[in-house]
């Protein structure tokens, strides 16, 4: 997990410095249905952004979802294309691991997971958004074991989540 973070941290720096437009930062608002619903588990979650051309962005999500003695960091990397360079975007995870720590007998396993998302950014103002996204856990279907798994631990981890992200725009360069 170190690891990612610290690759995905330069990914990032280097891709500020070198080509971006912009630096997003926002938070996952999910948590707030969790707790308003009394769940058994929450879920939350940070993203950082760098938007690379007009249309690409580079996405590093990372949520926590917790419940008693369990813990699961996922952590990813992610494409996303605007295909009209704002509005509706999809998006794509290029590495996406997860990592769930049992305090209780204090063990730790590994799951190798993917992912797609659709939705659409709204800006209010120049500098914040609201993103309502849908995501697509293992489309593809080749994780079954691990979102089984997953599914067992936290009843919060379905197969499609409903997204809200609220963000600001930290950094926008113009060319």
């Amino acid at each position: 997990m170190r690891r990612f973070v610290v690759a995905a941290l330069v990914f990032i720096v280097c891709g500020f410095w070198c080509f971006a437009f912009t630096l997003d930062l926002s938070l996952d608002s999910f948590v707030l249905k969790d707790v308003a619903l009394r769940s058994p588990d929450y879920q939350s979650g940070l993203q950082v952004a760098v938007l690379l051309e007009k249309d690409f962005q580079i996405r590093v999500p990372l949520t926590v979802t917790y419940k008693k003695n369990l813990v699961c960091f996922e952590g990813a990397l992610k494409v996303a294309y605007y295909p009209f360079s704002k509005g509706l975007f999809l998006s794509l995870s290029m590495l996406d691991m997860a990592y769930l720590y049992n305090m209780g007998e204090r063990s730790a396993r590994q799951y190798t997971l993917n992912e797609i998302e659709a939705g659409w950014t709204f800006f209010i103002g120049k500098r914040f958004f609201i993103e309502p996204s849908v995501c697509f856990r293992d489309p593809s279907g080749t994780f079954t074991d691990e979102y089984e798994e997953l599914r067992g631990y936290f009843n919060s981890y379905s197969k499609i989540r409903i997204r809200l992200l609220c963000g600001y725009r930290l950094f926008e360069e113009a060319r």
